[in-house]
């Protein structure tokens, strides 16, 4: 999926994959989960932290635990390390 693209490519994937995921998991509209938005204003729960690194090993076959993300953890902080994972040989 980000094979072959640049580091800023690849995040903009990743983040659309991850703002689509918290849109689903919240039932809201997509466009209303940006990156500079912070987890738990957006109302993602611990609960639903665990569903979102759950499809996040589904969708990418990384794990990516977000049960423990701190209080001041955006949408673009879980894209980035998402894509630092993703990205390591």
């Amino acid at each position: 999926m980000i094979e072959g693209k640049s580091p800023q490519e690849a995040e903009d994937i990743l983040f659309d994959l991850v703002a689509g995921e918290i849109a689903a998991i919240l039932r809201v509209s997509k466009d209303t989960v940006t990156r500079g938005k912070i987890l738990k204003e957006i109302g993602l729960d611990s609960l639903m932290a665990v569903e979102l690194g759950m499809s996040f090993q589904q969708n990418t076959g990384f794990d990516m635990p977000l049960s423990g993300v701190a209080d001041n953890t955006t949408v673009g902080d879980i894209a980035r390390k998402l894509h630092e994972k993703v990205s390591k040989p």
